[in-house]
Parts: C-alpha cells; sequence; structure tokens
C-alpha cells in the first residue's frame, strides 16, 4: 500500500502525470475518505483517482474492480463508467479519471435537495446496459449476497456481530414468514448477467451533461439483475424512512408527515427509473410484474441489511435501525402494496 510519500514517485512512475506536472504548483492531492485509502490528484489537465486495495482477489477487490472495467470497456460500455487508466497488480492500486464537476446522488439529494425525473431514467438505461451485457466468465466470480443468509446467519456473523446487530437479527428471525420469504429469494437467485452487486447513491455519478456513471465495482460480478435494481429503490425508501422523526417509539408512523424527505419528492426518481430499465431492458407485461415482484423482495433484504449496518458499535438497537428493519419486513410482506403506495411505480408503467 503506498503512502503520502509513495504518491508522486507512483504517479510518474505509471505515467499518469509528467514530472513537470509533479513541480507544477497546480498540482494537488487530497485523501478522499471511502472504504478504502484513496487519493484524488488534480492537475490543470484533469484529476486523477487513485484506489488502494489490500492485495486481495475476487469479489470485494480492487483486483476484481480492474478487471471489471476491462470487461465494460470490451463490450463497448465505457460511456457508464469513468475513464480507466491504470492497474498496478503489484501494489494493488487502480487508477481512473476523475468526472469533471460530477456530483454523486447523495450529495446532490442531501446538499441540494433535488431528485430529477430525468436522472432516475439516466439510472434506469444505464443498469439496463449493465445487465443486458454478456461478459466472459473469465475471471468474474458468482455473486450472492450474504444478506439472503440473515434467518439464519453463519457463524462468523454471529462471533462479529455488535448486541444491537444480534438483537436485531432476533427481530427479524421472529417474524412469520421471514425465513421462508429469504429462502425463496435465495432459491429464485439467478447468475444472469454482470451485476454491480453495491448499488448506493454514492456510487451514482451525476455528470454536468445530464448523465450517469457507475463507480466502485469492487463487488460487481456475475448475479441476478433483480438485486441492483431492488437496492436502487430501496435507496429512496432508506433516504424517506431515516428522514422522518422517530420520537415516538411505541407509533413511529405518527410522525410519518414529518419526513424531511417526503416520499412525493422522491417519486419521480423511482417512477422514471423503473419505467426508463423497463422499457431498455425489454421486459414484456408478465415478465415485468414478475421482476418487479422479485426486485422488491431484494429491496426488503437490502433494507434490513442497511438496518444491520447501522448496529454497528452500538449495544443495543437503536430506534433507526429498528425503523428501517420494519419497513424492509413490510415490503417483503406486500410487495405490490409498497411499489404503488410507496414508490408510485406499477409493473407494466
Amino acid at each position: 500500500m503506498i503512502g503520502p510519500l509513495d504518491l508522486l514517485p507512483h504517479l510518474v512512475g505509471r505515467r499518469l502525470v509528467s514530472t513537470g506536472a509533479v513541480l507544477d504548483l497546480g498540482l494537488t492531492v487530497d485523501a478522499v475518505h471511502r472504504r478504502n485509502r484513496n487519493y484524488r490528484v488534480q492537475t490543470p489537465l484533469g484529476g486523477t483517482f487513485l484506489k488502494q486495495g489490500g492485495r486481495r482477489t475476487g469479489l470485494g477487490s480492487t483486483r476484481n474492480e480492474a478487471l471489471v472495467y476491462h470487461v465494460l470497456r470490451a463490450r463497448g460500455l465505457g460511456r457508464l463508467i469513468p475513464t480507466f487508466l491504470d492497474y498496478d497488480a503489484e501494489a494493488d492500486v487502480l487508477a481512473i479519471a476523475a468526472v469533471p464537476d460530477a456530483v454523486d446522488l447523495q450529495a446532490l439529494h442531501a446538499d441540494q435537495g433535488r431528485f430529477p425525473a430525468e436522472l432516475g431514467s439516466e439510472v434506469g438505461r444505464a443498469l439496463a446496459r449493465l445487465h443486458r451485457a454478456t461478459p466472459s466468465t473469465a475471471g468474474l466470480e458468482p455473486l450472492r449476497p450474504g444478506a439472503l443468509t440473515l434467518a439464519h446467519p453463519r457463524l462468523e456473523i454471529l462471533r462479529s456481530a455488535s448486541g444491537a446487530g444480534l438483537e436485531l437479527i432476533r427481530v427479524v428471525q421472529a417474524q412469520e414468514g421471514f425465513a421462508r420469504a429469504l429462502e425463496r429469494l435465495s432459491s429464485r437467485w439467478r447468475t444472469a448477467s454482470l451485476v454491480h452487486g453495491d448499488i448506493k447513491l454514492a456510487n451514482l455519478l451525476a455528470t454536468p451533461e445530464g448523465g450517469v456513471r457507475l463507480i466502485d465495482f469492487e463487488f460487481a460480478g456475475l448475479g441476478d439483475p433483480r438485486w441492483d435494481v431492488g437496492c436502487f429503490l430501496a435507496c429512496y425508501l432508506t433516504l424517506w424512512a431515516r428522514s422522518v422523526p422517530l420520537a415516538d417509539v411505541e407509533d413511529p408512523g405518527r410522525y410519518l408527515h414529518l419526513a424531511e424527505v417526503p416520499l412525493d419528492k422522491t417519486r419521480p426518481i423511482t417512477t422514471s427509473f423503473w419505467s426508463s430499465y423497463r422499457e431498455a431492458a425489454d421486459l414484456g407485461p408478465t415478465e415485468a410484474a414478475a421482476f418487479l415482484e422479485e426486485a422488491l423482495g431484494h429491496a426488503a433484504v437490502y433494507l434490513v441489511q442497511t438496518a444491520y449496518e447501522l448496529c454497528r458499535n452500538h449495544l443495543h438497537l437503536t430506534t433507526d435501525a429498528a425503523a428501517l428493519a420494519q419497513l424492509g419486513l413490510n415490503v417483503l410482506a406486500e410487495p405490490e402494496a409498497a411499489a404503488s403506495t410507496l414508490l408510485g411505480i406499477h409493473a407494466g408503467s
């Protein structure tokens, strides 16, 4: 792993910047705090994003992300991603070009309060194009979300779980039909195409031209497209649910009208997303209905998974984690009602 003192020699050695650029007063380096120790290098000619891995292989690795970039470029899908520049296998460092003036959707919604329908359409078309790709299986691993095992978690999960996490697992296991629903989703999981695997608002960039770029492909692999679609829809349910003040633990629905991000505000994105995805994926009415139901099931799993992640470093189950988990259970029980009432979407529309 390269440190700050190794950064400039690495850039020059890999021909990512010239020696003259290093001496140029216009060169800046900023640390970017995400999953890995990353850097953004900016010169007058453009920006470069350096992402460091931990010398792992397979899902969750920088090496896997570099492989996915090669696959996408080979399939003519370079416009969906930032420009790939370099991968140093020995140092396990990936370099991609920064997207000028792009903003991730998390920041766009939180900082600017904007939820343009056109953005949902762009994401829908981008994911459909990704899922319609038929990549070579060489080097790409099958993907199956660990959240599908929450009803019967593996021993290593129980060992590493916080007190709040264990409490959440007990809560969801006590729900009638939860285990059966997960088993059904797991049995219907299909390794159909290349999927992103880690769709979240921070991994979607909006460009000034109105386009979208997908980033962070560490967990991409061969999997079920309905997972990606469900995760995107779940992002907006999460935004809404976490913006509701939960002063009354016994009756959290009492304050739904006080949500800082009301559903009416997010529906233009979710409705346009599904419409564009369905059309670009060429889903007929019957196929679209089945696809959407399964996607909502995965959205529910994603909500419970997000609730579990909120439990980290907590001894007891927090109110927001409990509410998010309950929302997930409700969506899992009534996916059609959740689609129409919460998201404003219908299978064929």
